[in-house]
């Protein structure tokens, strides 16, 4: 069964609406570093139980060539830049007017 794509796009809407007040509740307490390395930790946690797919993936990335490797870099270098500039603008401000920032320059 797959899941309509409006039904994840409001759900992923719905869960960054969460997402986005819980990031500046932590922030007012520990580091943008803590909070950073807490929402990578569900990723580490679930990684054992893709171990397949994970391997896989390490002998595709072996046959890449430079090019295609530096833009699958790239993907981790923007999604940690891009937390970090959306959870300093929480700090900053507030989680609703980031929010508003990010549909406004996303439309």
């Amino acid at each position: 069964m797959q899941i309509p794509w409006y039904v994840t796009a409001i759900g992923a809407a719905l869960v960054w609406g969460v997402h986005y007040p819980l990031v500046e509740h932590a922030l007012k307490r520990i580091s943008l570093v803590s909070v950073l390395l807490l929402t990578a930790l569900p990723v580490v946690l679930v990684a054992p139980f893709f171990h397949r797919t994970l391997v896989a993936d390490y002998a595709v990335w072996e046959t890449l060539d430079t090019g295609p490797r530096v833009r699958v870099l790239a993907l981790a270098l923007t999604s940690l830049l891009g937390s970090v500039l959306l959870f300093l603008s929480i700090a900053g401000k507030n989680a609703t007017l980031a929010s508003l920032i990010g549909i406004i320059a996303a439309a």
